[in-house]
């Protein structure tokens, strides 16, 4: 059971904390990131500097260059490897 002292409000919503390696991941580290990511407004910067007015993609070019930014810090080096970490809860959870 989570105390309430291992729940904290980030960006992306309230995340609990294990105390324990049980469910750890090598992306554990993500949350810290996620919401200097969020703070900065990387996304709202990156959409003054990409601004393309017909894209035709599914993602907007900004948010895709966020997610690929975000990927590299994380240690991701082939765009194919994203595939495994497009599922995580987390990231999910901040490109809604």
């Amino acid at each position: 059971m989570v105390n309430n002292y291992n729940a904290f409000n980030t960006s992306i919503g309230r995340v609990s904390i294990e105390p324990t390696l049980e469910h750890a991941t090598s992306y554990g580290g993500i949350l810290p990131l996620l919401d200097y990511v969020k703070k900065i407004r990387l996304t709202d910067h990156l959409e003054d500097y990409l601004n393309v007015s017909k894209q035709g993609g599914i993602f907007p070019l900004p948010e895709a260059a966020t997610a690929l930014i975000i990927g590299r810090v994380l240690g991701i080096e082939r765009i194919y490897h994203f595939e495994e970490v497009e599922q995580k809860t987390l990231l999910k959870r901040f490109f809604k």
